[in-house]
């Protein structure tokens, strides 16, 4: 695959002034977003970042020299793919539709088909077929992020209901995180829950609409990093640092001096907020580290 740089040609330019030391791709929803490129740096040298293209992008994966990145779309599904081809590939979907998120397992490429309360997966010949499916019409429980836990995929869902968007001023405490394969609930009672993420034998778990990031052990949370002003949703793990996702809340929910998206960066080991680093983002959907020579 060429790298990420030459994939993506045109692109402005920005400053930020901590050095990360991890390379990051960040992917931002609707107007004013699309994928953005922050290169590591060394102490004392400033990073250079740079917005790649303004296409709005949900889920973004990387892995063996491809990169998918998926659109959002009311009536049908659609992954952009970029590897040793040429061109990218395009693949467009009426079986699925609102792609909240993407990732590679084996010969298959799995999304979040939050528009049909379903999980669908893409075998190499681009047949499609169900991995679960969710009871309620439409819209009904908003599942939204994958990962994988032990082995074993999951996905955070805001909750529980029959109806297309039931959840909308109903979400506090009704979230979860689930087990795909056997349905079975590991995480519950959580408010809006995004970006599940399991670190260091810890899990993580972004409650966007109220600004935290849970950190959770066996017997309940052991850290819960707040970051008022700001929605949580995104989340990658870096050789010392972790970086967690902070959007602009919409509309009139929009807080005086967080008008743009950020970059939480933080300790790996202490769990501490080290930096916030702003982006010419509004929001941020999906953030991946990037090994050495991909960009």
């Amino acid at each position: 695959m060429s790298s990420i740089s030459v994939l993506f040609k045109r692109g402005s330019l920005f400053n930020f002034k901590f050095p990360l030391q991890d390379t990051l791709l960040i992917s931002g929803p609707n107007a004013g977003g699309g994928l953005m490129l922050l290169p590591a740096a060394r102490w004392p040298f400033k990073s250079t970042g740079k917005i790649l293209d303004s296409i709005s992008t949900t889920g973004i994966y990387f892995a063996d020299g491809k990169l998918i990145r998926s659109l959002q779309h009311n009536e049908y599904a659609c992954l952009i793919e970029y590897g040793s081809y040429k061109n990218p590939k395009l693949t467009i979907s009426e079986k699925a539709c609102d792609v909240h998120d993407v990732l590679v397992r084996g010969e298959e490429t799995v999304i979040v088909s939050t528009g049909s309360n379903e999980i669908v997966r893409f075998d190499s010949q681009g047949e499609v077929s169900t991995v679960f499916k969710a009871e309620g019409e439409g819209d009904a429980w908003h599942l939204n992020c994958l990962d994988v836990w032990n082995g074993k995929l999951v996905v955070s869902a805001f909750g529980k209901t029959p109806d297309h968007r039931g959840w909308v001023g109903n979400t506090e405490g009704k979230g979860f995180v689930m087990e795909v394969e056997t349905g079975r609930t590991l995480v519950e009672n959580l408010s809006t829950p995004h970006s599940p993420r399991l670190i260091n034998g810890y899990k993580f778990i972004c409650e966007a609409n109220k600004s935290n990031a849970m950190v959770l052990n066996g017997s309940g949370p052991a850290k819960t990093l707040q970051f008022n002003g700001r929605l949580t949703r995104g989340m990658a793990t870096g050789e010392s640092h972790i970086y967690i996702g902070l959007s602009a809340f919409r509309g009139s929910d929009c807080v005086a001096g967080c008008e743009t998206a950020a970059v939480a960066i933080v300790d790996r080991q202490t769990l501490n907020v080290v930096a916030i680093q702003p982006i010419p983002f509004p929001e941020i959907y999906d953030i991946i580290r990037l090994p050495a020579g991909s960009y």
